[in-house]
């Protein structure tokens, strides 16, 4: 296999396996494309999306090891608790601190591609629940790169999606089954010769349009607060109040089949979430914000 002309990152959640069956199986057998997918996954569980994206078209997925280097036409998978990350030519594998909630998280992939790759990436989020995506989608697109996104009323758990196309500025919102075209068509048409940032060179620049910042705005609801950190508070209790709704049902489904460890379990799981939610909504209350 050949060196790849573009990196392709994808990133999905809750509902996302068939999208990523069917965008997989729409890509060629020739892409000169490098592809890699972040699936948002339980740590502890061992997945099988390389051999479904395997069986689903033509183009190998794997697992890669640290370190591996990317090729056109090879699909490189996120493992169980590691995020999965693009350094230069080869990925890497980190069991750096969840984003999110998640580790594998699709934002550290599409920040890591767009540092290395800028313009010669495409970035696509598919169906999720959450917002994870949207950040990195947006530094995709911030440094040349093609923004995209499944068409929110076709995803099973639209949110994500929606949030990405929503937020992302020329994020192209098409259905599954057109996405892989449209991936394809933006790697063929990659320069090959074209020059890739220095990602030293590309950090050092971004510091030097920092040194007279505008001082930060407060937001509705945390008139004290920089936006940065409002808007950090907000994803925070929201993620704890799905974690909480979430462990919940968990409970309550371990329960009806019988399994009264498992279910006490995600009961405290949810318990933990909601206290930790509760804290810091007293905590906006306190610093004087009206909440989320």
């Amino acid at each position: 296999m050949a060196a790849p002309r573009a990196v392709v990152v994808v990133g999905a959640s809750a509902g996302g396996v068939e999208a990523l069956r069917t965008l997989i199986a729409g890509l060629p057998a020739d892409l000169p494309a490098a592809v890699c997918v972040t699936l948002h996954i339980p740590p502890t569980v061992a997945s099988a999306l390389p051999r479904i994206l395997s069986r689903a078209g033509i183009l190998p997925a794997s697992h890669p090891p640290d370190g591996a280097p990317l090729l056109a036409g090879h699909v490189y998978v996120a493992p169980a608790d590691r995020h999965l990350l693009v350094d230069g030519d080869h990925v890497r594998l980190s069991a750096g601190p969840p984003e999110r909630g998640h580790r594998p998280a699709i934002d550290p992939l599409f920040r890591s591609a767009a540092l290395h790759w800028g313009p010669l990436v495409a970035g696509a989020v598919l169906s999720g629940s959450g917002d994870d995506g949207t950040g990195g989608l947006a530094v995709v697109a911030a440094r040349g790169g093609a923004a995209f996104a499944q068409a929110p009323q076709e995803a099973p758990f639209p949110r994500m999606p929606r949030s990405a196309a929503e937020h992302v500025p020329g994020c192209h919102v098409l259905p599954v089954a057109r996405l892989a075209p449209a991936l394809a068509a933006f790697a063929a048409a990659a320069d090959p010769g074209a020059p890739r940032p220095d990602p030293a060179q590309t950090e050092s620049h971004t510091e030097s349009h920092t040194e007279s910042p505008q001082p930060p705005q407060p937001v509705p609801g945390f008139p004290h607060l920089p936006a940065e950190v409002a808007d950090a508070l907000r994803v925070a209790v929201r993620s704890l109040e799905e974690k909480a709704g979430l462990s919940e049902r968990m409970s309550a489904t371990a329960l009806r089949r019988g399994s009264a460890a498992t279910a006490e379990l995600y009961r405290q799981k949810g318990a933990e979430a909601a206290r930790a939610s509760a804290l810091i909504r007293e905590l906006i209350i306190r610093i004087g914000g009206t909440g989320p």
